[in-house]
């Protein structure tokens, strides 16, 4: 029973990879720790984000921007009309996309990092918490799985 639980995380992030078009699928326990993970690996690991400044829409969530200045980056608002936003859409500086409202079959844009989340009663895929990176990159598919469990093996 010892690796039942990693065999069963392994199938769910296949599936979830295959159901999404993403060719790698890391599930996390939430969306926030997702772009947090994304963000630095970028701007650390990859060293792919050529800004200090992450632009976002002004109506969004508040743990994005909570994410983006953790990961050492500053927040650059981006206006929007209308209500919060309901879809994914890049954090603009960097390939992480937030698509914490938006979960259908072949989703994934490619050579980017989208966070998905599971939490919540508004989401499309309801586990009551719980979320995932998608991506098509192995280097940083090895290191969102290490980085998950905070460096361990």
């Amino acid at each position: 029973m010892a690796n039942g639980i990693y065999k069963i995380t392994e199938d769910f992030e296949k599936a979830l990879a295959d159901y999404t078009g993403a060719k790698y699928a890391i599930t996390l326990d939430n969306l926030s720790n997702g772009l947090f993970l994304a963000l630095y690996y970028e701007h650390y690991v990859n060293k792919s984000i050529k800004t200090d400044t992450i632009t976002i829409p002004n109506r969004t969530y508040p743990s994005v921007p909570c994410e983006i200045i953790h990961a050492g980056l500053k927040v650059g608002w981006k206006p929007v009309d209308g209500e919060t936003l309901t879809g994914a859409y890049p954090l603009e500086g960097s390939n992480v996309w937030d698509s914490a409202l938006t979960f259908t079959a072949d989703m994934y844009v490619p050579k980017s990092h989208m966070c998905v989340s599971f939490t919540g009663p508004y989401k499309h895929f309801k586990l009551s918490k719980g979320g995932a990176i998608l991506t098509d990159d192995l280097k940083a598919y090895h290191w969102f799985k290490r980085a998950r469990y905070s460096g361990r093996r």
